[in-house]
């Protein structure tokens, strides 16, 4: 069952700096029981006003009936004062996050205000860290695997000892599974082998010490409890009156606990790293739409350039929307995202920076670089993968009687979409195209658009094409991938400029961006090439010793050739670009709308 440990993980890690706790809450009447309190939403900070009234576990005492109180043995005069003290005094009386001080409820508080903001308590069950943490700084955050840390000395001294100054820490061990229940049946038995550590289960980390021949690290369970139970655990042989004092450490099951840095890296398999941006540090961002093709290798043809006046040290952020705030309207994608750096001058293959692909993150991609004076193009690469869920008009449409919640994620929806449009860009229109501004995004167009200035209702055959087809299924729909990505670049340079690229057809035939030499897929398509290429060279042999100078012109040589060079893996193909003046007949259109996937 999931649940939203995942953010209170990220309010503990913040516990690392309390002005990072302040930043997040802005105001406060205690008086009058109101709060406000910002998240930071897609680049922007959204403000988020809520009352003090909380959800509790237990009824009022006129809905409790008798079997509670004589359950309790609450059956005095005073019992109904006697029911209040007992199940709705304290923090232990809130149905969801508490406080150990039961005289504090600021966690619940911001937990409701998270809620609120994506909608209801269930839009937050289940979710990553590291993008919990984001929410409430601003930050970025990269995902670690521990067995990827090839020096552990550099970081431990450039990133892990920076705790609550430059970066913000959390943990979750066995993301992806690695003890598996049938193995080991008995979580008892599982937990006591990994010594406490809960698996898929995310951590605080809130403080590092060095010193007397020791590493450690601080380590909070955000439940309050089941602690790290070897070396340098409550009790444990480590520990004496110096170092309890020297650490500030008290013995007790409230889910603070010392562990060996060596152990760390070897309990926890996943580490979500934040970096904090202090006030001199400066954002500049921009949005676009993309339409994203069934099944491509190449960069967008659409992409980022950035102007950089001076020398800088930058951290560059490639994110998509994030659709927690419209669940149930995600539609039918999942998107992954990539992206590389390059200058201007260099060749179009070289590049100076590249995203790695995330695993779990997978809302943002991001590298920090030095950039020197000049200007560079940011290409990007998105995939998509259906996931089976039902389109958004469908999602729309049964659930029309639930019209106030549609209502509420529809408007949360809008909001989010509209990054992908400029003010001034035109609403798409009957062909399913916009007309992108100088600066800035595009609206989706259609995955197959017919001309406005065709006429014919014909296919190529002659046939009606706005007959039915009796064998097209109609509860499949076409390909019709879209998505909103932005990229945010921070600097120290308040002059740094940023803008989207939209280039004309001529700039996407010449400089049509191509795949990585190191990639995967490119170094597979150039080994099918060169095998390709091998088969034509001997069978092209074989059949000039046999053929004829008369039948020269018969043979399919150099048809098979052309038709090769079109598709030929590892060479530069012309691509049209998604928004065409091109004119198309139907026949085009219905064999695009053919490919359903």
């Amino acid at each position: 069952m999931s649940s939203d440990c995942w953010f209170l993980a990220a309010i503990s890690s913040l516990g690392c700096n309390q002005q990072f706790i302040d930043r997040v809450c802005v105001i406060q009447d205690q008086a009058v029981g109101v709060y406000g309190f910002v998240f930071h939403r897609d680049g922007d900070w959204h403000h988020c006003i809520i009352d003090d009234k909380l959800f509790l576990r237990a009824p009022n005492y006129d809905e409790s009936g008798d079997v509670v109180l004589g359950q309790y043995g609450v059956r005095r005069s005073n019992q109904e004062d006697q029911y209040q003290e007992l199940f709705q005094r304290g923090s232990q009386a809130l149905y969801f996050a508490q406080c150990r001080d039961q005289n504090e409820t600021w966690v619940s508080l911001l937990e409701k205000a998270y809620a609120k903001a994506h909608g209801d308590y269930a839009s937050i069950s289940g979710g990553q860290t590291g993008e919990a943490i984001e929410d409430l700084t601003g930050g970025v955050t990269t995902e670690i695997y521990t067995t990827n840390i090839l020096d552990t000395e550099a970081f431990w001294k450039n990133e892990l000892s920076r705790i609550g100054k430059d970066f913000v820490f959390s943990c979750a061990a066995a993301r992806w599974r690695e003890w598996r229940p049938y193995l080991v049946v008995n979580e008892r038995v599982r937990e006591e082998r990994r010594s406490g550590i809960v698996s898929q289960h995310a951590y605080a980390v809130l403080g590092t010490y060095e010193g007397h021949g020791q590493r450690l690290v601080k380590i909070r369970n955000p439940w309050g409890r089941k602690e790290w139970t070897g070396a340098w655990s409550d009790g444990s042989k480590e520990w004496d009156a110096d170092w309890l004092k020297r650490l500030e450490h008290q013995f007790g099951d409230d889910g603070f606990f010392f562990m060996t840095y060596k152990d760390m890296l070897s309990k926890f398999k996943y580490i979500d790293r934040t970096r904090i941006f202090g006030p001199d540090w400066q954002v500049a961002q921009q949005w676009m739409s993309v339409q994203v093709p069934w099944s491509t290798l190449d960069y967008q043809t659409n992409y980022f350039s950035i102007d950089v006046p001076e020398d800088t040290e930058a951290v560059i952020v490639l994110s998509q929307l994030d659709d927690r705030y419209f669940k149930g309207l995600q539609g039918q994608y999942n998107y992954t995202l990539q992206f590389r750096v390059q200058k201007d001058s260099d060749h179009e293959e070289e590049y100076i920076a590249r995203s790695k692909l995330n695993y779990e993150l997978v809302r943002s991609v991001n590298v920090e670089v030095h950039l020197a004076k000049g200007t560079y193009s940011v290409l990007v690469k998105v995939e998509a993968v259906s996931t089976g869920r039902e389109d958004v008009e469908k999602v729309i449409r049964d659930n029309i009687h639930r019209r106030d919640k549609i209502t509420q994620i529809g408007k949360l929806y809008d909001l989010a979409h509209q990054k992908g449009q400029l003010p001034g860009t035109s609403s798409p229109g009957p062909s399913g195209t916009s007309t992108p501004s100088a600066v800035g995004a595009r609206t989706p167009p259609a995955p197959a658009s017919i001309d406005q200035g065709s006429t014919d209702s014909k296919d190529a055959n002659g046939k009606d094409d706005n007959s039915e087809d009796p064998e097209r299924d109609p509860n499949r729909n076409p390909w019709n991938a879209s998505c909103v990505v932005g990229l945010r670049v921070y600097s120290k340079q308040p002059d740094l400029g940023l803008k989207v690229v939209v280039p004309t057809k001529d700039e996407i035939v010449e400089n049509k961006p191509t795949l990585d030499r190191d990639d995967v897929a490119k170094s597979a398509l150039d080994e099918v090439q060169v095998l390709a290429d091998k088969v034509d060279e001997i069978t092209g042999s074989v059949k000039g010793d046999d053929d004829d100078d008369d039948n020269e012109d018969a043979r399919p040589t150099e048809t098979r050739n052309d038709a090769r060079d079109l598709t030929a893996p590892g060479k530069k193909r012309t691509q049209q670009p998604v928004e065409s003046d091109q004119d198309e007949d139907d026949s085009d259109d219905e064999s695009a709308a053919s490919h359903d996937h």
